[in-house]
């Protein structure tokens, strides 16, 4: 699931000094892209300088994943899950794969 695709124009991503630094697809595109598939989690959305939404680490979303155990095609009846999230939806669209 390519990660970029659930990801805004502009992410925000931490700067080294404790706070961010904008990043923006249409002035830097190569950066953006880049951002997208690092391992770590992006700011999506600012409210009043406050982070108010972020796409979650790759890592974590992938553990999560594997441990919730939804793999098993076996598995009886058929696991369900429902998916509370305010975030990109890069975990909803997984979820819909597995």
């Amino acid at each position: 699931m390519p990660r970029h695709l659930f990801l805004p124009d502009r992410i925000w991503l931490r700067d080294g000094d404790g706070g961010y630094r904008p990043c923006d697809r249409t002035q830097d595109p190569d950066g953006w892209l880049a951002a997208a598939y690092t391992d770590t989690p992006l700011v999506t959305q600012f409210t009043d300088d406050v982070p108010t939404s972020s796409a979650s680490m790759p890592s974590m979303v992938l553990r999560t994943l594997l441990l919730a155990g939804l793999d098993d095609p076996a598995a009886s009846p058929p696991r369900r899950v429902m998916e509370l999230g305010a975030g990109t939806g890069f975990h909803a669209a997984l979820l819909c794969e597995l």
